[in-house]
């Protein structure tokens, strides 16, 4: 999509939540553009093909573009474009009912109260041809839409941590790394030896770096959780919450913090010492981007950084 403005020109200051609406808690999608699909009738109409809407969603960079790449049915080494999940486009072309069918197609903005974008007009016409497919072709089609669009994500948030990396460069090191005054974990158990081995296991690392622990939650080196409904003990939750950096593969910065947990696995006995994730604070911190591809991967509040400020 070519336009005579950069996007957020034609974006208003009001549009629909994106978590309630659609799902979406990556902090890198800042608006969702939605678009269905029509064919020409018998009568040289446009209708729509089907009752597929596409939610495609948008980051700052698209709205700071004029160019917006839009990925129809993409490789899985190219795709880029990420959709909302059961609305991709893909979804919209791909039918058993189409086989057999030539269809001279375009797509449409649509749902601009729910996006807050309007007032775009762009040539969007293309045709289809199913004439010689099957059924069989048509379920194999759907199921490599499937591995693109999943490709498409992946690919995406790698795209955005290498953009994040670049952004830290101006940044200052994350005040967590300031404070001072607790030793940590009492027990020899829990050292910070035993910490940094979990670390490592953890997020796949050889090396931990500034290891530092906040303000101390208790006395004891833990504390019972107890579950509200059985009154029954559920974990051992520790009452010193820890931040730490490391150098990731690629030889960029992370950081991101934990507190050691061990669950209640019956009969009045724990489990396994493990590090639980705890995203840092970021009051009066600069806007860190996050690692959303670790997200993504299971594995939450992983915030890139320029870890040559590191001391």
């Amino acid at each position: 999509m070519t336009l005579e403005k950069p996007l957020k020109e034609y974006c208003s200051a009001k549009f629909y939540d994106l978590k309630e609406y659609y799902g979406i808690t990556d902090k890198n999608v800042v608006r969702v553009m939605s678009f269905i699909v029509k064919y020409k009738n018998e009568e040289g109409d446009y209708a729509p093909l089907g009752p597929i809407t596409v939610d495609m969603s948008l980051t700052r960079d698209n709205l700071e573009s004029k160019e917006i790449l839009i990925d129809i049915i993409p490789t899985k080494e190219e795709a880029t474009t990420v959709y909302s999940s059961g609305s991709e486009f893909f979804r919209a072309l791909i039918d058993k009912d189409f086989v057999g069918k030539k269809y001279d197609l375009k797509f449409e903005l649509t749902k601009q109260e729910m996006s807050g974008i309007a007032n775009i007009d762009f040539d969007s016409k293309y045709s289809l041809d199913y004439t010689t497919s099957s059924n069989e072709e048509q379920d194999k089609l759907f199921e490599y839409g499937l591995k693109a669009n999943e490709a498409a994500k992946e690919n995406s948030f790698k795209a955005s941590v290498k953009a994040g990396i670049q952004a830290v460069k101006s940044m200052p090191l994350p005040l967590c790394f300031s404070k001072t005054g607790n030793p940590g974990y009492k027990n020899p158990e829990n050292s910070n030896a035993t910490i940094i081995a979990l670390i490592k296991q953890k997020y796949g690392i050889t090396e931990v770096l500034k290891l530092t622990f906040d303000k101390a939650d208790g006395v004891d080196d833990f504390r019972t959780l107890v579950d509200a409904n059985t009154n029954v003990a559920s974990s051992k939750i520790g009452n010193h919450v820890f931040y730490f950096a490391f150098k990731d593969k690629d030889g960029s910065y992370r950081f991101t913090g934990g507190t050691l947990r061990r669950d209640h696995v019956g009969f009045g006995k724990f489990g396994e010492l493990y590090v639980q994730d705890y995203r840092p604070g970021q009051d009066g911190d600069a806007n860190y981007p996050m690692d959303v591809y670790r997200d993504y991967k299971g594995t939450y509040g992983v915030f890139i950084f320029d870890g040559s400020k590191l001391k």
